[in-house]
């Protein structure tokens, strides 16, 4: 169970193309100083994202927590 809730994670970056975001936030912390800050509540964000898709999936928030936790 823990490991489809991490498959389940990880397939919800993939879904989501959230390595498309965090390359753009980069590319934009290159070409202006000041977005360097965003770097970081991005990327908090879009794990939660996966987490709460995750957790949809398998229909169990603690045992993706958890899954999540021990990764």
């Amino acid at each position: 169970p823990e490991r489809a809730a991490l498959l389940a994670h990880e397939r919800a970056h993939l879904r989501a193309r959230h390595h498309l975001f965090l390359a753009a936030a980069e590319y934009a912390a290159v070409l202006h100083p000041a977005l360097r800050r965003l770097r970081g509540p991005l990327g908090y964000h879009l794990e939660r994202w996966a987490d709460e898709s995750a957790a949809r999936s398998v229909g169990d928030r603690a045992l993706t927590a958890r899954a999540v936790g021990r990764a």
